[in-house]
């Protein structure tokens, strides 16, 4: 983040995405970005974040800016919204876009096929039916990227649907096959789902 003077706080809103942004490359924010954020919303800068990831991931990134409010935090790619407070805790709910049965049925059966691991993203947590040691490392990798825990289940997802449906699946792939991937489901889905390629090595 660069640097700020007097004039930039004309702006009502700084919206925020996590990785590349607020984060650095090692995937943390740094006490400089902090404290300009900090400067920003003791101005009245309203601070919102808006990311693509889950909103577990987001709960230590508020609590480590230590606001005097809570702020909107947009996730799951837009498919919901919360204030979140500098506990790091749910403070409200904003809107709230669950994906249809019919879709994640479609999506599932896809993955399954073609023995694909999919990240299933209800509220806090985040599913997963590991079948083999490539599914594994994937969530090795992807909890080594943002802190995540998953819940294993072996019943191809049956336990979390009745639990309710996902704000968002992550699809998970190596970088190499991210665009065939990509395009073979917007083909077989026709519409019924955003899908977008995501950092490497995932897709969501």
């Amino acid at each position: 983040m660069g640097r700020l003077t007097t004039c930039e706080f004309e702006y009502k809103a700084a919206i925020l995405d996590l990785d590349g942004t607020l984060l650095n490359k090692e995937h943390k924010v740094t006490e400089y970005t902090i404290n300009v954020v900090r400067r920003l919303s003791a101005n009245g800068v309203q601070i919102v974040i808006a990311t693509g990831r889950s909103i577990a991931t987001v709960y230590h990134i508020v609590s480590q800016l230590a606001l005097d409010k809570p702020i909107p935090v947009v996730c799951f790619n837009g498919a919901k919204g919360l204030w979140v407070n500098s506990e790091g805790k749910i403070d409200g709910e904003i809107f709230n876009h669950d994906m249809p049965e019919e879709t994640v049925t479609r999506v599932l059966n896809l993955a399954q096929t073609r023995n694909q691991l999919v990240q299933y993203y209800l509220d806090d947590g985040n599913y997963a039916n590991a079948m083999c040691e490539e599914h594994f490392e994937f969530t090795r990798r992807y909890k080594a990227l943002t802190g995540t825990e998953h819940v294993y289940i072996t019943d191809n997802y049956k336990s979390a649907m009745q639990k309710g449906m996902p704000s968002k699946l992550l699809v998970m792939c190596e970088e190499d096959d991210i665009p065939a991937t990509v395009k073979s489901y917007r083909a077989e889905l026709e519409g019924k789902a955003k899908i977008f390629g995501g950092t490497p090595p995932f897709f969501c």
